[in-house]
């Protein structure tokens, strides 16, 4: 074979490969899955008035199941995209990199208990949390170590002295009997 034509072969495979990959994000794994027989086929209902006929009615794709790889563990355990409780804040995880699927979950939902236990995704859920609340609680910390800081230099501006030194208490009375 022509070596010089290698690269091209190799450059169309990689260009497959991402369309492929763009089409399952679009469309999702399933798409090339065989249709029912006769979904393809157009029912068609005339409107007396106008003649037109209804588009062409497609089943709903095929439901992800508890056990699918792509399937989150973690929204499948408890219900909420975890990816999406700190969008948009200085915490934000990103885009999940799983798919949460409510029919995906209802399966995990109606397992048997030893079932969902070898799955293991309430475990996964809980060291996904336990780790989310100890990054929080590191930033919290670092936060707090930063205040304190900021105080001390504050203070040192002042020589160590209060903002408020001394207060005339019977000229506080007289201002709040004023009012």
């Amino acid at each position: 074979t022509n070596k010089g034509g290698s690269w091209l072969v190799v450059l169309l495979k990689k260009m497959a490969d991402e369309a492929r990959s763009i089409l399952d994000a679009l469309m999702g794994g399933d798409r090339n899955a065989p249709l029912p027989p006769g979904t393809a086929v157009p029912k068609r209902k005339r409107n007396r008035d106008s003649g037109s006929s209804t588009p062409l009615l497609l089943p709903n794709k095929r439901s992800k199941s508890a056990h699918d790889p792509d399937v989150c563990p973690l929204y499948c355990a408890w219900g909420v995209d975890v990816y999406e409780l700190f969008v948009n804040t200085k915490s934000d995880l990103g885009p999940n990199p799983h798919t949460p699927d409510d029919g995906a979950r209802q399966e995990f939902l109606s397992l048997p208990k030893h079932e969902q236990d070898r799955l293991g995704y309430e475990g996964l859920l809980f060291q996904k949390l336990t780790d989310l609340v100890r990054q929080c609680d590191k930033q919290v910390t670092r936060n707090k170590e930063k205040l304190d800081q900021e105080l001390k230099r504050q203070m040192q501006k002042r020589d160590y002295k209060d903002y408020v030194e001394d207060i005339d208490l019977m000229a506080v009375e007289s201002l709040a009997k004023n009012q």
